[in-house]
C-alpha cells in the first residue's frame, strides 16, 4: 500500500500478489484515497495484530507440549525406579516379579 508521486501529483495505489510477481492497482487521488488509505491501513494493522496473537498462542501450546513431554518423561522414570525397588524387572516389554531362589 503506498502513495505515488507523479507530475506533482499524489495517487494512492494498492499492492497485490499475483502468481510470482507483485501488481499495483491504482485507487485514486485527493480524499476518498485518503479515506481508503486509512481504512486499508486499520485492516492491515488488525491483521498484524491477530498474526501477533496467532504466534503467541502457537508458542504457548509447544511450551505446554514441551513440558508435558517432559513430565511424561519423568513419570515415567519414576514408575522405573518404584518397579526396580519392589523387585520387579523389565522382560520383553513386560515388568515380571523377580522370582526367589530356591
Amino acid at each position: 500500500m503506498g502513495w505515488e508521486q507523479r507530475n506533482g501529483q499524489r495517487y494512492y495505489y494498492r499492492k497485490k500478489r499475483e502468481g510470482g510477481r507483485v501488481v499495483s492497482e491504482y485507487v485514486g487521488t485527493g480524499e476518498i484515497a485518503g479515506l481508503l488509505f486509512a481504512l486499508d491501513q486499520s485492516e492491515y494493522e488488525e491483521r498484524q495484530k491477530n498474526r501477533a496473537e496467532w504466534k503467541r498462542r502457537k508458542d504457548e501450546a509447544e511450551k505446554l507440549a514441551k513440558d508435558s513431554k517432559s513430565l511424561a518423561l519423568f513419570t515415567r522414570h519414576i514408575l522405573r525406579a518404584c518397579l526396580l525397588v519392589k523387585g520387579y524387572h523389565p522382560h520383553k516389554g513386560q515388568w515380571r516379579k523377580k522370582q526367589n531362589d530356591r
